[in-house]
């Protein structure tokens, strides 16, 4: 592990592996050094970052390229890819298409609407279209927020279906604090939780166990 380190801002959309495949560092070692023993232990994924989390990444210098003048020289690069898994309840057996690669990815949900995807790490949005239910979907790959911040519960708790405009008893939109509220009552109410409409522990995990991460 090189001996010079600098300190890395996530930005939205930027994870681990990610990181990695743009710095060339190895991200398990990187990960469990003890300059980011901090970050570890605020954060159980690394697949997961927020905006605004400090990163420790060695510098790595890139390895020289043999050139022959006066000649084409051809070099060949391998793109690490990443994994997408992705369930849509009413969608089982359903052709899908994916854009946003360099060719259409088409395929069938299983039984139980899943896809799974392996795609360039370097992709950050692909469209899902399933074209029988006439649905499109956007896929925004590192998007998704720790469980910890309050951003990364909604949108679990948003494509479990269990985030929307509740009403109130006056019929005003409720702030956000609210909202939260009453989508976390929800979704404890649909899993025989004790309704506090607060994140505790056993929510916390139903919900990561539910979302899949």
């Amino acid at each position: 592990m090189p001996d010079d380190w600098r300190t890395h801002v996530v930005q939205q959309g930027e994870h681990l592996s990610d990181l990695a495949a743009r710095f060339g560092f190895d991200a398990n070692a990187v990960w469990q050094d003890a300059r980011n023993d901090d970050l570890r232990s605020r954060r159980d994924n690394p697949l997961t970052l927020a905006p605004g989390d400090i990163l420790h990444i060695p510098v790595v210098d890139p390895d020289a390229l043999s050139l022959v003048a006066k000649t084409t020289n051809r070099y060949e690069a391998t793109i690490p890819t990443v994994s997408i898994d992705v369930v849509f309840g009413d969608a089982a057996d359903q052709p899908y298409v994916v854009e946003g690669l360099a060719e259409p990815i088409e395929g069938t949900a299983d039984g139980d609407g899943r896809i799974q995807l392996e795609v360039p790490i370097t992709a950050r949005e692909l469209s899902l279209e399933l074209p029988r239910l006439c649905r499109q979907h956007p896929i925004r790959i590192g998007h998704l927020d720790p469980i910890e911040e309050p951003s990364g519960v909604r949108q679990r708790l948003q494509h479990l279906g269990f985030f929307g405009a509740f009403p109130t008893s006056t019929g005003a939109l409720p702030n956000q604090a609210e909202l939260d509220r009453q989508a976390i009552a929800s979704f404890q109410r649909a899993h025989d939780l004790p309704e506090t409409g607060t994140l505790d522990p056993d929510t916390r995990d139903r919900l990561l166990d539910e979302h899949g991460g």
